[in-house]
């Protein structure tokens, strides 16, 4: 029996890295080598946001993975641009 592969449901982004706490059930804090703050270019994110909106099983957009994405001073402006290319996705 073969099955197909199909786009993602829930796609995370992490569009900065890095964060300023230290939550017990994080693994960032006891990272061997520390991970110097980066911030992802805005033509990838819109890139990838683009390649979502194609997809119509896109469900949810979370804009962080092992990172603080309020640190993202953008971030406002990335969740109306999902919201504006994918509406049918709730953005967490």
């Amino acid at each position: 029996m073969t099955s197909e592969l199909t786009f993602p449901t829930h796609v995370m982004i992490q569009t900065v890295s890095g964060c300023n706490a230290g939550c017990f059930f994080c693994p960032y804090p006891y990272l061997k080598e520390k991970i110097t703050f980066q911030k992802m270019d805005k033509n990838i994110f819109k890139n990838i946001i683009n390649e979502c909106s194609k997809h119509k099983e896109v469900k949810v957009i979370m804009p962080y993975l092992m990172n603080e994405p309020l640190l993202d001073k953008e971030l406002p402006e990335k969740i109306a641009y999902v919201k504006q290319k994918l509406p049918q996705a709730s953005v967490h």
